[in-house]
């Protein structure tokens, strides 16, 4: 037998608690039985993993309450176990999870917050990247700006929603006693980066985010401000770049600088 089945056989009972296979290897004494052994195993492996993600969903939890938070991800522990040693990366999929459970389909807007927060996660645990700030758009000129090959930084993330996630995350994260929550508000879109060491969100309007999604898809800001201006004239090109340039949230792909 070699010691790469043993401990394959180990995390198949301790993630499926399939114990047939590991049972034989594993000495039974009068003290504690075999079962109690691997249960030891299964028990921080849940733990740590709930922990997990508790950390990473403050906010669903406070939606649903402890008892609720506590079955939804038993549930998902069981269906979806890390894929890397890296726990900083589990819980990406828990947002399509909560989507699918009938017992919180009366909050509709739990998959957005998920993602929000997910994101949230992404950010804070980002590389740093170079971005590129006013100055040197200055530098390159802007006719040569406006048509470079950008991207978001690795610590830039943005949603789009339907429902006011950006009220509900705000609404549970700071004291709101005076601002009742209209939850019939409408959708709104968030950007998301990292600011000192915190990931730091962003309510911002529907053009911004079309911005921003476009560069997401490999789009220039050339592109990108046509496309606006000719179902927004109003839009500001000049208040867009100062309000942004300087927050760090774009870089220059290595592939090149010119489409």
């Amino acid at each position: 037998m070699k010691l790469m089945d043993l401990q394959d056989y180990l995390a198949d009972a301790i993630i499926s608690d399939n114990t047939d296979m590991i049972t034989p290897f594993i000495k039974n004494t009068a003290d504690i039985s075999t079962a109690e052994r691997i249960a030891v195993y299964q028990n921080n492996y849940r733990h740590n993993l709930t922990n997990v993600l508790t950390q990473t969903y403050p906010v669903i939890l406070k939606l649903i309450g402890q008892d609720c938070f506590s079955s939804v991800v038993s549930q998902f522990i069981k269906i979806y176990p890390p894929k890397c040693a890296n726990l900083n990366l589990y819980g990406g999929d828990f947002s399509n999870f909560i989507s699918t459970l009938d017992i919180l389909k009366p909050l509709p807007y739990l998959p957005d917050i998920a993602r929000l927060e997910w994101c949230m996660n992404q950010s804070y645990f980002a590389h740093d990247d170079i971005s590129i700030n006013a100055h040197d758009a200055q530098n390159m000129g802007i006719d040569h700006f406006l048509s470079c090959n950008l991207s978001l930084c690795d610590d830039v993330g943005i949603i789009t929603s339907h429902y006011p996630i950006y009220d509900i995350w705000h609404f549970c994260t700071q004291d709101n006693s005076e601002n009742p929550l209209d939850i019939n508000a409408s959708g709104q879109n968030i950007l998301i980066h990292r600011v000192n060491y915190q990931a730091n969100i962003q309510n911002i309007s529907s053009d911004d985010y079309k911005v921003f999604d476009g560069i997401k898809n490999g789009q220039t800001l050339e592109f990108c401000f046509e496309h606006i201006l000719n179902e927004n004239p109003d839009f500001d090109i000049s208040h867009f770049l100062i309000h942004y340039l300087n927050q760090g949230l774009f870089k220059i792909n290595q592939t090149g600088h010119i489409l």
